[in-house]
Order: C-alpha cells, then structure tokens, then sequence
C-alpha cells in the first residue's frame, strides 16, 4: 500500500540510460511519499510541514502532480501559523514549536511569498494574491529587523545538509531569497493596483540588490582573473564557491557585464572539486539550474554517478529506493525528498520542456542535443492540455529526430543550438502526414497540432 495526496498525476519522463531511469523513479517515489494534506520530507519519522521543500521542489513536482490546491492550502496553513511580530515559522502546521534558526529561517518561512508566485507561473492563478498580500509585508517587516551592513539577512540554516546540520552561504542564499520574495511582493502590489506599494517594494528591492554586490561581490581580480561571489562564512577573507556562484546568477542579482565572470567562476569551482557536489538541499537545486542554463549535462551525470557521497548513485548501490535524508549512508530517515531538486533537471534539460509564460501558454523545448542520451520521451499534462515530447539521435554526428505534441491555447517554441540550425518540420494529423517545411534559427515557433521533426543540429 502506498498512501500520497490525491492531487492528480501529470506527467512522466524516460531515457534510454538504467541508471537514469532508476534515479528518475527513486525520485518519483520519493516525492509522492511526501505529499498529504502537506507537504512533509520525511513521512516515517518526523511528519513535520517544513516549508523550504513546498518552492525549492515545486519546479519539479508541477511536471508530475497536479498541485494548485495543495499549495494554495499550504499558505492557510502558513498565514495560521504567523505570529504577531510578522515572523513564518520554518513549518507549517507548526506541529512542533522549534528554536532558534530552526524557527526563524527565510528560506523556509520565504514560502509564504514564494508560493503565491509558483502558483501564478505554473498555473495561471492569482487567487492567492490580495489574501497573502498583508502576511507577506508583515514577514518582509520582521525580516527588515534581522538585515545586516545595509541589508545582509544572515541569521538562518544556511545551505542546510551540506553536512549533516548547518550549512554555510548564509549571506549569500537568505539575502538571496530575501531578494527574491521582495520583488515577487512588488509584482503582488502591481497586480492588485498597489501603486505605493508597489514603488515601494521596488525601491526596497533595489537596495538589496546594491548591498548584496557591495556587500559579496569580489571585482578586484586579485584572487582569481575574473569577478566571483564570496561568502561570508569566514569574515576578512574571499572564498570562491559553486553555490554562491549559482545563487547570484539564478537570482537575477549578478550586473550584466559580470555573468560571465561568474559563470567562469562557477565551472571553476565545479572543475576545483573534481565535478562533486558541494552543495545542501538548498545550493543543490540552483546548482542544478545553473548547469542547465550553461548547458553541461555532463557535469550534472559525473556528479550524480560519484561512488561516495555526495551521490545520487550512492544511494542506489545500496540498494536504496527513496532519497535519504543527508548524504550519508544508513540515515535515519530513509524517504526525504529534500535533495530531490535534480528531478527538475530531467524535465527541463533532459526531456527538455519548460514553461515560458504562465500556464504554459507559451513554453520551449531543447532538445539534449550535447547530451550522452539516444532516446528521451515524456509527456505532461499541463493546465491547457497533454504536451507530448519523443527524443531520438542514433550517434554524436547523426540528425535528430523529434515528435512533440503541442495542446490548443498554447505555443511552443523549439530552441536549437546555433543560427545555422535547421529543422524540417512534418505536421500529422491522424495518419495523414502534410505540411513539410523547413526552418533555420535558434528558435521556431509550433503552433498546438502533432509534429515530427528532422533536426540538423
């Protein structure tokens, strides 16, 4: 017997690679064995409503289950458990009352401007907005108490599960987040015609963005012959890590003329590790991002293969069949989804497929072209209906060959590697193929029917 919410699935993916595929499915059981009437990590032991897991996993868990009423719940639950002075509490139900950074952290109280935004992009809801509105300023107002050097929030967890307890990055990844809920309450404010409101959380917003640079940002060169973040674990030194790299880049607060530096940096650091992981529940989803952006399935497939921990394939070859807990062998807990954030990865860079605009009324596809997989195929059903995607490449040096289904209401988009690129383009309707024609670019445009396409990468 398995017990899970009720939510309704929504997709699946698969490869042509048993580890994967494996993984893939540990994932999936790991997830679902965490959602009831809320979302928990851990079913077996604690049963407690820790929210960081409700965002960092939502990228991942929307391509499967269905899950705009459980979220919608989960802020209930998190605007019941506020307290007076504005603080959200790290879980909600607040089953049991915690101290210190295990009550008061930003990234998992941050869900209650979090969440509100998840549920606009992935399902094109607003209901959320005008009734979390106030919690929100409230948390933002407690939070604006705890800033440090012009706006630093660093009194929490950090990247929790790095080790087994406290991670570091506190400066980097809470500023971060607090960043983040700032300009998702200035969009609240514009959709519910706040116009003070709005300016003014702009305005807010823009002072964090100026202190974390000021604050984190290394441009002197000294140290390494490009700009990189530092923490603030060790106060009057400069360390350069992969987690405060990806936070900055995935958070939008890294100034035009330094991406690429700190992307360079990001892969150094990667490269400085021998492609481990160095990364807790909370770095390990932008991580994750930050190599599907910069397009290196290679990396993410060597660090989830390590024979030691940190390791995915670790946790099988013990014979595993949910996450565990840390990484670590024989955890005490043994169905933790918290570390599950590269499930996300094998929907939006393996399969490929990303929503664009809320509801995926517009959404892309890249197919893994620089990847070691042959065959790739997936479907999920999103708020307009089924998205079907088919994967197929024989060799390294061979065409592609794609079939996509695209759903009315939406438009999907096919993002290829260069400007040279070609596809030829085939609609079928029943058995009746029509249609061919051939395209070039980085980015061609499929309006809802069935397709199958001949890549010229």
């Amino acid at each position: 017997m398995h017990v899970s919410s009720a939510a309704r699935r929504l997709g699946y993916v698969k490869t042509d690679k048993e580890d994967v595929n494996a993984l893939i499915k540990m994932c999936y059981w790991s997830f679902v064995s965490n959602l009831f009437s809320y979302h928990t990590d851990c079913p077996q032991i604690e049963k407690f409503g820790w929210l960081e897991v409700t965002h960092l996993l939502a990228p991942a868990t929307q391509y499967i289950r269905d899950m705009e009423s459980l979220y919608s719940k989960i802020l209930d639950d998190i605007v019941d458990a506020q307290e007076p002075n504005g603080l959200c509490p790290t879980m909600a139900p607040e089953i049991r009352y915690m101290c210190g950074p295990l009550h008061d952290t930003i990234t998992w109280g941050g869900a209650v401007a979090l969440l509100p935004e998840i549920l606009r992009f992935y399902y094109g809801s607003t209901h959320t907005f005008e009734k979390l509105f106030t919690p929100c300023v409230r948390y933002m107002e407690y939070l604006q108490t705890k800033e440090r050097h012009g706006g630093l929030i660093e009194h929490g967890l950090g990247d929790w599960g790095r080790d087994i307890a406290f991670g570091n990055n506190q400066a980097n990844i809470e500023t971060a987040i607090y960043y983040r809920c700032l300009r998702n309450i200035e969009e609240m404010a514009r959709k519910l015609g706040k116009t003070e409101a709005e300016e003014h959380f702009r305005t807010w917003a823009d002072r964090i963005y100026r202190v974390y640079n000021e604050q984190l940002l290394v441009r002197d060169r000294k140290l390494h012959p490009y700009a990189f973040y530092t923490s603030q674990d060790n106060p009057g030194t400069h360390d350069r890590n992969m987690v405060a790299q990806a936070f900055a880049l995935q958070f939008s607060l890294v100034p035009a003329e330094h991406i690429a530096d700190v992307q360079r940096a990001f892969l150094a650091d990667c490269a400085d590790a021998n492609n481990r992981i160095q990364a807790g529940e909370i770095g390990l989803k932008y991580l994750w991002n930050t190599l599907a952006d910069l397009d290196r399935p290679d990396i993410v497939l060597e660090m989830a293969r390590q024979e030691e921990h940190p390791s995915y394939m670790r946790f099988m070859r013990r014979g595993e069949t949910t996450l565990n807990e840390f990484w670590q062998d024989a955890c005490r807990s043994k169905c933790h989804d918290m570390l599950g954030t590269i499930y996300e990865w094998f929907y939006s860079a393996v399969l490929g497929l990303k929503p664009e605009t809320e509801a995926y009324r517009t959404w892309t596809v890249r197919p893994p072209i620089s990847s070691e997989f042959g065959h790739v195929e997936g479907s999920v059903e999103c708020p307009y209906g089924k998205i079907a995607i088919q994967y197929d490449r024989s060799s390294e040096d061979s065409d592609v060959n794609m079939k996509i289904q695209v759903p009315t209401s939406t438009t999907g988009f096919l993002l290829l590697p260069q400007d040279t690129s070609s596809v030829e383009i085939v609609r079928v309707q029943g058995s009746v193929k029509s249609g061919k024609m051939t395209e070039r670019g980085t980015r061609i445009e499929l309006k809802p029917g069935h397709y199958e396409l001949a890549i010229k990468p």
